[in-house]
């Protein structure tokens, strides 16, 4: 099995590291079974606190890092406190934030559910705008389109931020997808190694066809594959993916989800499909600490 080079691949990259052993199987929201913390980057020489989430086999299935910063040089907005993840190939995967600690947005008020979806769909978006947006452009749009009472709307060359909390997804995104740059160059093409990357359409037809038992570190890694050969735009192979999300588990549905959503164009019905799963609906609800999920 595919997956068998990965294992050994970890277990060779993180020898040096002591496994701490978690029995906590609530803490992800979109994963419930038993795992393992292995620090992601030597401690001894970077100060990062990033962790690899491996499974009871030792197989890796996500990164997650926790997350407390400021968010704006105004003291108007609280810090922001939650937990990022990313999948083993270094994309966005999620995040969680604890009912207690809610986002904010300008005026102290608390973020709801659809400004997490957003939040949400910015994050998930490698190519945003915010990339060639400094702070100081985004101080001027926030100035001019949005204040503490109406905590209007802005967007970034068309790209919709959440209302009134144009800073903190300016500021997670670029954490996001700036300060973890040093261990996707680690890990990304260590992972990589041994994974066939020759397919045709019809080959991706039939993986995809069955990936009800895969583990997740291979659909990862198939679903980037994908991605870079440009097949997830296909609506046949959209289409695959998405029939049958209620059959998968809710990592693999968050894969999919994701990086369909990366995608220029995601046909209607693939879109349907995402938008009536309720264990999607679910994940949406554990990452926001919400009792009602996005709509």
């Amino acid at each position: 099995m595919k997956i068998l080079f990965i294992s050994i691949l970890a277990l060779l990259f993180f020898a040096e590291f002591h496994t701490k052993e978690n029995q906590q199987k609530e803490q992800f929201p979109f994963y419930r079974n038993k795992f393992s913390l292995i620090p992601a980057i030597n401690r001894e020489t970077a100060d990062d606190s990033t962790m690899l989430v491996a499974d009871a086999a030792q197989n890796p299935l996500f990164y997650c890092r926790n997350i407390f910063t400021e968010v704006c040089n105004t003291g108007e907005c609280k810090p922001a406190e939650l937990t990022l993840y990313w999948d083993i190939t270094g994309n966005f995967l999620g995040f969680l934030v604890s009912d207690d600690k809610p986002l904010t947005k300008i005026g102290h008020r608390e973020f709801n559910k659809n400004d997490y979806y957003q939040l949400f769909t910015v994050l998930n978006n490698p190519s945003s705008k915010l990339r060639e947006t400094g702070e100081e452009k985004l101080v001027r749009l926030n100035a001019q389109k949005t204040d503490a009472t109406s905590g209007a709307t802005i967007s970034v060359k068309n790209e919709t931020l959440v209302a009134g909390g144009a800073f903190t997804c300016f500021t997670l995104w670029n954490i996001v997808y700036h300060k973890n740059n040093r261990l996707v160059m680690n890990i990304h093409e260590t992972i990589h190694t041994g994974f066939k990357n020759d397919k045709n359409v019809n080959d991706w037809k039939t993986y995809f066809s069955d990936i009800q038992n895969t583990h997740p570190a291979e659909l990862t890694i198939a679903l980037n594959t994908a991605d870079q050969q440009k097949v997830l735009r296909k609506f046949s192979i959209q289409t695959l993916l998405t029939e049958k999300l209620q059959n998968l588990s809710p990592i693999q549905i968050l894969l999919i989800n994701n990086y369909l959503n990366r995608q220029k164009y995601v046909y209607p019905e693939a879109k349907e499909e995402l938008k009536n799963c309720k264990k999607l609906q679910e994940i949406f609800k554990n990452m926001a600490g919400l009792s009602v999920s996005p709509e």
